[in-house]
């Protein structure tokens, strides 16, 4: 066995020479620029929530993580030979586009029958990507997926200048469901076996729907009697929006599943834009957070801006913690712009 594996390495090393080589002499050429798809082309159908799947707006997916277990053998160590373990499947969430007060009801409905029936209610989520010509090209199937969260509205995705790409929105429903297994599809393949190919309620969202503002302002209060700080240099803020969390209620070992809703929270927001020589208060916020010392709960108050200038709803957004600072990556001689990315966990959401 030693000796298989020895008598191997140098294939393994051509290989790698043989590869190294073709990069030197030339990069591959790249896609067609009509194969390359865009993340802006995409349906959602929700089995049995025709409604509110025709105004999915965002559709985010947890990466699918597949155990690596080392089953070497030989006490070579020239190879470490691995094998696939358990696959983990994590959480999808969606956004929504408010249109009325009758919007999600398919939605809460299913929420409550998940509590009702537990198990019983998994449903079918599948995600389609189209092509330039409006044809299906990529299919995700999420199967036994079952909600864990909905805000019915409020999470913000809002982005700085007037971007006509971007779904800004104030008031964007949120639902989060967690994922039994996924099965992917390509363009030529078959329908899933089940044959639930129900898409009827999915269609692509276009930007004009959906721009509501051209920017925001982020005013920090309450840090170490700094004073209030407002800041409209950030590019983009998700999140915050008013969740119900879901709590098993299941009595025994041998009954179904049960849930029922539990208190309600607010979900984290994330702050991404370019890094600047001011932000004092928040800098004396990163601090006290990384030091665990001071104030460390702030209040925030968000304020969009609609296109004709004026100011649209404010949202307060108080005794929130920081819960991730990033550190930026430098690289020397680069001219990037270095970005910058804060999470910030609110206790409270209110409007201001």
């Amino acid at each position: 066995m030693t000796s298989n594996i020895r008598r191997q390495a140098p294939r393994v090393a051509m290989s790698v020479i043989a590869i190294v080589a073709a990069v030197m002499a030339g990069s591959a050429p790249a896609a067609p620029q009509d194969e390359i798809l865009r993340s802006g082309h995409f349906t959602v159908s929700i089995e049995g929530v025709d409604g509110s799947s025709a105004d999915v707006v965002t559709a985010e997916v947890d990466p699918i993580e597949i155990e690596m277990h080392d089953v070497t053998q030989s006490q070579d160590p020239t190879w470490r030979e691995l094998e696939n373990g358990p696959v983990h499947f994590g959480e999808a969430r969606f956004t929504f586009r408010t249109r009325d007060q009758a919007f999600n009801k398919d939605l809460s409905s299913w929420f409550d029958e998940i509590v009702a029936r537990g198990d019983a209610a998994r449903r079918t989520i599948t995600i389609a990507i189209l092509d330039r010509r409006g044809r299906e090209a990529r299919r995700y199937i999420l199967r036994d997926s079952y909600p864990v969260a909905l805000a019915p509205s409020g999470s913000l995705d809002l982005h700085a200048g007037a971007c006509r790409k971007c779904p800004q929105s104030d008031a964007l429903g949120l639902l989060v469901v967690q994922i039994g297994s996924v099965d992917i599809a390509g363009a030529n393949d078959p329908p899933e076996p089940d044959g639930d190919d129900d898409r009827r309620g999915g269609s692509a969202q276009s930007a004009d729907q959906l721009l509501r503002y051209k920017g925001f302002t982020v005013e920090i209060q309450g840090v170490d009697g700094a004073p209030s700080e407002v800041d409209s240099s950030w590019t983009s803020i998700r999140g915050g929006a008013l969740m119900t969390e879901m709590v098993e209620a299941t009595v025994g070992n041998d009954g179904e599943r049960t849930f029922t809703p539990g208190k309600p929270y607010v979900s984290d927001l994330t702050l991404t834009g370019y890094m600047t020589t001011s932000r004092k208060a928040l800098l004396q916020w990163m601090q006290n957070s990384a030091r665990g010392k001071g104030p460390l709960r702030v209040c925030l108050t968000i304020k969009p801006i609609r296109l004709n200038g004026l100011p649209g709803p404010a949202r307060l957004y108080c005794r929130s913690l920081i819960t991730r600072i990033q550190i930026p990556r430098l690289s020397a001689g680069s001219a990037e712009p270095i970005e910058e990315v804060v999470v910030i966990r609110p206790e409270r959401y209110e409007p201001a």
